[in-house]
């Protein structure tokens, strides 16, 4: 589940819209120590909402990212716990008003107006997990963006995303110590 939310901070006013969405991703498993790893991660992944904002019409929001989190983890016989942080780029994105309008491309500012948003995003990784013996891997992870990704000049507006997901993956070479 995706979230992406903004806030009016002068008028007490915050739009939340959540999509589901599909993502790939390879990981790389560097394993320290018998409790210790490192596993970044590259991820090409979905990410939207839809909103209600100024009238019941949904306004919908519809992104593509490359996700770069990196996290250590602790290991223990398959299972796996552990964070850090997260660097996120859009590639690409999509902004279909609820009044019927044509879509624009969130990230330009001509287009998208006061809706607009910025590409990139930092924010923070949890996850836990556990991993089988022949290497198939079930995840959840929690990933808040810490960025104000609210494109337009305005001090009283935030935009920020905050991602939940679970994963199913394969390890190449069987579950980590």
């Amino acid at each position: 589940f995706i979230t992406y939310t903004v806030e009016e901070e002068e008028y007490d006013l915050k739009y939340e819209g959540s999509n589901v969405g599909f993502y790939a991703a390879g990981v790389a498993n560097i394993q320290f120590s018998e409790h210790f790893a490192l596993q970044p991660n590259l991820i090409v992944g979905m990410k939207g909402g839809a909103f209600s904002l100024f009238s019941s019409a949904l306004t919908k929001i519809n992104t593509i990212t490359i996700d770069l989190p990196i996290n250590a983890l602790y290991t223990h016989n398959g299972f796996f716990i552990g964070g850090g942080p997260n660097f996120s780029y859009a590639l690409s994105g999509k902004l279909k008003p609820g009044d019927g309008s044509d879509d624009a491309d969130i990230f330009d500012e001509d287009e998208a107006g006061e809706l607009a948003l910025k590409k990139f995003d930092i924010g923070a990784n949890v996850l836990v997990g556990y991993t089988l013996p022949n290497g198939l891997t079930f995840a959840a992870h929690y990933t808040p963006g810490f960025a104000d990704l609210y494109a337009p000049d305005a001090d009283n507006v935030k935009a920020r995303t905050k991602t939940f997901g679970f994963s199913v993956g394969y390890m190449f070479g069987g579950k980590g110590k």
